[in-house]
């Protein structure tokens, strides 16, 4: 995602810049496919940039505001990341504090490849010019009205559904397995939800190679649903389900959905206790 937000900011005339340090080579690979200037450390980012885009997995959030915070940076910091308006909220006093500006943000869609496809929402001050700064790019920016952490707070909820119901669909697939009745729960989806079918083979195919990614994210969403006086327990759940995908990061395709099955239904798994 972040190679495709960082080729948006070029197509607007933007340069950008990239801290190779302790990154994969796939992810160097992105880079120099773009053709973003590498520098050596985060102190050097500093002196070049004026603005910072933070994408990263929801829970290398704070790490990054932490890094930034500490060179006193006082351009702005866009936290675009899947994390709760609290956290935001948190991340926003650290930034502020070192003479920053701190503006919300979040990302729905795949990576920014197609024109219509990818939206990256901002709320709070200075909203409008950091979306005035992706004109011309495949990125659509909305600022958003409202509090200055209604960008995370539309991620939280939208992704309590789609990331959440795939999980129940994983879940029901697994049990189902377990249970015997795989092949008679597919016949009935082609009778009564012919889409249903389909879907559950793609995420049987896809979903644990991001589920690492996913299990904090759904944490996240679980604060976020008490906060707003919602049950949590759905999205610790689909925290579970996530967490005993964990271990496919690495599948090749195709995986071996029986294995997946398998891995979902372990009679050994320790699921996390709701609060």
């Amino acid at each position: 995602m972040g190679a495709t937000v960082g080729r948006a900011l070029k197509q607007a005339g933007n340069p950008v810049f990239w801290m190779s340090a302790g990154r994969s080579a796939a992810t160097r690979a992105r880079a120099e496919k773009e053709a973003f200037v590498d520098v050596s450390d985060i102190d050097t980012l500093i002196a070049e940039v004026s603005t910072i885009v933070s994408i990263c997995p929801p829970h290398g959030s704070e790490s990054v505001v932490e890094q930034v915070a500490a060179t006193a940076f006082n351009g702005d910091f866009i936290d675009a990341n899947a994390i709760t308006p609290s956290r935001s909220a948190g991340q926003r006093h650290r930034i502020t504090g070192a003479g920053g500006r701190y503006v919300d943000g979040s990302i729905v869609g795949p990576p920014a490849d197609r024109e219509g496809t990818t939206r990256l929402y901002l709320s709070g001050a200075g909203s409008q010019e950091i979306a005035a700064l992706f004109d011309g790019g495949l990125l659509d920016v909305i600022a958003l009205d409202g509090n200055d952490f209604a960008a995370s707070a539309l991620k939280m909820t939208y992704a309590a559904y789609t990331k959440g119901s795939a999980a129940l669909l994983l879940a029901v697939s697994a049990a189902a397995h377990e249970l015997g009745v795989d092949e008679a729960l597919r016949r009935e989806w082609l009778l009564s939800m012919p889409d249903l079918s389909e879907r559950a083979d793609r995420l049987l195919q896809y979903a644990g190679r991001k589920a690492w990614r996913f299990e904090e994210e759904m944490r996240y969403i679980a604060e976020t649903m008490a906060g707003a006086g919602l049950p949590d327990g759905f999205h610790l759940a689909a925290a579970e389900v996530y967490r005993r995908l964990s271990g496919q990061v690495t599948s090749t395709f195709p995986v071996d959905t029986d294995q997946t099955l398998s891995d979902l239904s372990a009679k050994d798994a320790h699921p996390t206790a709701s609060r």
